[in-house]
């Protein structure tokens, strides 16, 4: 029986089961603060907190052919979502991250293992998002 980890809309499902696995790694979010610093004469600058930042996502997908997943045609999916500007949901478990959608700031891809007739066995995906507001 699958086990479903979260999704990045209806771009890609997380999950686990015993024909196949998909899941990210090495998840790290940024919420930066927004701060403006004023000069005074004779005193020390004065910090004004402006509001919160564009919150950003990075993580990467391990795509291996032999734990069940087509890494040509995963990483087709993510080119085209980057390449369009689209926004999705991201869903943790049972959690939304966030108030607000996701854009695809950036993909990187780096082929792993590729066999002959240029086959990619095992691709490795890193997606920066950031928050769309």
């Amino acid at each position: 029986m699958a086990k479903k980890i979260g999704k990045l809309g209806n771009l890609v499902t997380f999950r686990t089961s015993d024909k196949r696995i998909l899941n990210y790694q090495d998840y790290q979010r940024e919420i930066p603060a927004r701060w403006a610093v004023h000069e005074r004469i004779g005193k020390k600058p004065q910090a004004e907190f402006l509001g919160v930042g564009q919150e950003q996502i990075t993580f990467t997908i391990e795509l291996d052919a032999t734990l069940g997943v087509k890494p040509w045609k995963i990483m087709h999916k993510m080119r085209k979502a980057t390449a369009r500007g689209n926004v999705y949901q991201l869903v943790i478990g049972k959690h939304r991250v966030g108030r607000r959608k996701w854009y695809i700031a950036k993909m990187s891809e780096m082929h792993n293992i590729t066999l002959n007739k240029g086959e990619i066995l095992k691709a490795t995906v890193e997606l920066v998002l950031e928050e769309y507001l």
